[in-house]
């Protein structure tokens, strides 16, 4: 289950459905064996530069190698660039804690 934190400028108001659409459809197209993904939409009062950070945070297996890495975060920021069009988009791809668990 990725874990997904999207942080914007509060001025900008994305539609969230266009975001988590978006990066779960991504992700998930990407890795089918990522699974239902957790997205958190957070708007920032200031940044400066005006800009999007997104993270995301997957579990360490042994197919999300560096190439894997590096293209899900590229792919990711072109998805979600013509959604916040006049912002810089960074995007940052981590492993979750060996001790990650979630109890539904």
């Amino acid at each position: 289950m990725p874990q997904i934190d999207c942080y914007y400028p509060k001025e900008i108001s994305p539609e969230e459905s266009k975001v988590y659409h978006a990066v779960e459809s991504l992700i998930t197209a990407s890795d089918s064996k990522a699974g239902v993904c957790k997205i958190r939409l957070h708007a920032v009062d200031k940044t400066k530069p005006k800009h999007v950070y997104l993270i995301v945070a997957l579990l360490d297996k042994p197919h999300r190698d560096e190439e894997f890495m590096q293209t899900l975060a590229s792919n990711l920021a072109a998805k979600i660039k013509p959604i916040f069009s006049d912002v810089l988009v960074s995007v940052e791809i981590r492993f979750l804690a060996r001790a990650y668990t979630t109890i539904s």
